[in-house]
């Protein structure tokens, strides 16, 4: 007797289709997927449904519960109402097709009439998935056409206008918002004339109470929210060629690589500074860099730059260097300040700077103290080693993820043109949306930059524990006989952040965990004369 076969009925809508008539609707799916397992004579045993979820997305709760089912040995069949239902990329698709076959799987399309259990269906699926790629890349290219005409025409296609215009939507171009556009030649003017650093015209903008583009005024807050006008805003307003009338379009690819310029697209837009500013914005900029490329004097290093941070605000702890001239001889003195605290008047400390040499001859002193004793170095290694190990199959698990929603990512993107190009949302739909997913890329890349760093130090801390006999004897000589280079590079090694909280109490993240839970406070202001 033939055993009967079970079969798993799929259903998903998306939330934009949750609004639509009940022919996608996850009740008529079942009903259908239902119907059609009784004329095959197979047991229905479990509906899964996905709610409100794209089929662009690779992880997908019942999707990924169906899975887990048709590994143990559910069901033979998975049937749905139609290929959309189940995916919409054809790379996700295939993957997951590939996954339920291993379990001895098959999908079944009710309105596409296939069966992936036979040879003929597994050939008409791989056909039908890769057509509808196809149309979606049409559709795609279509719409960056469509971009690109009106590109030519002189429509305005950048996205949200920047400060100083405004989008005129009757004729698709950027007209000056003149009180906006005389902050743009305000700024410029403090930037040529008077020679302020980006940092203190934003001070001076929030100080005067000028609102930026979205209407966020300067305030000290601790809640971490954006404040009022920051370097990168101004830098943003001295950088930008649209100030000059020049808005350069198509100059990025689908894939973020820069294109040959005779790809480019020039619209008009009114310029708010002339050309010579501008230029003369670009000179002083260029100046600036290579004023700051000059090689220093080996004594004015600052040992901990990079690595102290301020532990009331979490903010980077930035470096100044004061120069005072006393009966003719000139002090060089050295400090470390808040850089929430300076830019942006965050109340987090009592002190505005701290002597640098006291906190670098603070965290010199706890090094030496820890690491002359390699017993302990070895011992606090071996405490780590479970903590380690636990954090490398948790970040294998997390890459995956991250990797997978990466590549969800492209057919998302994908799905908004489309949507877009079949007139389902508007531009400011589109570009919202894919401004949305842009900043989810770059949170998810910064993730997996962490988990790398994190596999670094354990290559590191396992180098540490081979050499710490080495270590000992070296670190004898860290506040007396090592060069700053020296220093600098032991420091890095060893060290992976270095705080100072609103007493100047001095604290250090080990990269072995736990090693160091020495604390040490150092003084406001000491001599501060340059020495390491």
């Amino acid at each position: 007797m033939t055993e009967t076969i079970k079969a798993a009925i799929y259903a998903r809508v998306s939330t934009e289709e949750q609004a639509t008539p009940d022919k996608v609707s996850l009740a008529v799916q079942r009903e259908r997927a239902e119907a059609y397992c009784a004329t095959q004579g197979w047991q229905m045993v479990e509906v899964y449904e996905d709610a409100g979820v794209s089929g662009a997305k690779a992880d997908r709760p019942a999707l990924t519960r169906l899975l887990t089912d048709a590994r143990e040995g559910h069901f033979q069949r998975v049937v749905f109402l139609k290929l959309d239902r189940f995916g919409r990329n054809l790379r996700d698709l295939l993957n997951t097709t590939a996954t339920l076959d291993t379990s001895g799987v098959g999908i079944v399309s009710v309105q596409d009439s296939f069966d992936t259990g036979t040879p003929s269906g597994r050939l008409f699926f791989g056909i039908l998935g890769a057509v509808a790629e196809f149309e979606r890349d049409m559709i795609r290219e279509r719409s960056m056409m469509g971009k690109l005409r009106h590109a030519e025409n002189g429509r305005y296609f950048g996205g949200p206008s920047p400060f100083g215009y405004d989008y005129d939507a009757s004729s698709a171009t950027l007209i000056i918002n003149e009180p906006e556009a005389a902050i743009v030649r305000y700024v410029y003017s403090l930037y040529i004339n008077e020679g302020l650093s980006h940092e203190k015209i934003a001070a001076r903008l929030n100080a005067e109470g000028v609102p930026t583009k979205t209407g966020k005024v300067a305030h000290n807050s601790l809640d971490g929210h954006r404040r009022g006008w920051t370097r990168t805003h101004i830098n943003r307003l001295l950088t930008n060629p649209q100030y000059r009338g020049e808005f350069q379009w198509n100059r990025r690819g689908a894939n973020g690589d820069r294109k040959p310029k005779e790809a480019w697209v020039s619209v008009p837009v009114p310029a708010i500074v002339s050309d010579d500013e501008f230029k003369a914005a670009q000179q002083r900029a260029r100046a600036n860099k290579r004023e700051s490329q000059r090689p220093r004097d080996k004594a004015s290093l600052y040992l901990l730059s990079g690595l102290i941070r301020c532990q009331a605000c979490g903010g980077a702890m930035i470096t100044t260097t004061q120069r005072v001239t006393r009966k003719g001889i000139e002090h060089t003195y050295r400090y470390y300040l808040c850089s929430g605290q300076h830019n942006y008047g965050k109340p987090c400390r009592p002190s505005e700077r701290v002597n640098a040499q006291a906190v670098e001859e603070a965290v010199l002193g706890m090094l030496a103290d820890t690491f002359s004793d390699p017993d302990k170095v070895l011992a606090a290694v071996a405490a780590d080693a479970k903590r380690r190990q636990d954090d490398r199959d948790h970040d294998d698990e997390i890459t995956a993820m991250l990797k997978r929603n990466m590549d969800g990512a492209d057919a998302e993107r994908d799905r908004y043109i489309e949507l877009y190009g079949r007139g389902k949302i508007t531009e400011a739909d589109l570009d919202k949306r894919l401004g949305v997913l842009d900043d989810d890329v770059a949170k998810w890349r910064e993730e997996l930059q962490r988990i790398d760093e994190r596999e670094r130090q354990d290559v590191v801390v396992e180098e540490i524990a081979a050499s710490a006999g080495l270590i000992a004897d070296q670190i004898e000589g860290i506040l007396t006989e090592m060069t700053v280079e020296e220093r600098k590079a032991l420091v890095r090694r060893l060290v992976e952040r270095v705080w100072l909280d609103g007493d100047n109490e001095v604290t250090i993240d080990c990269i072995i965990k736990g090693l160091i839970s020495d604390r040490r406070t150092v003084p406001t202001h000491s001599s501060g004369i340059v020495r390491l």
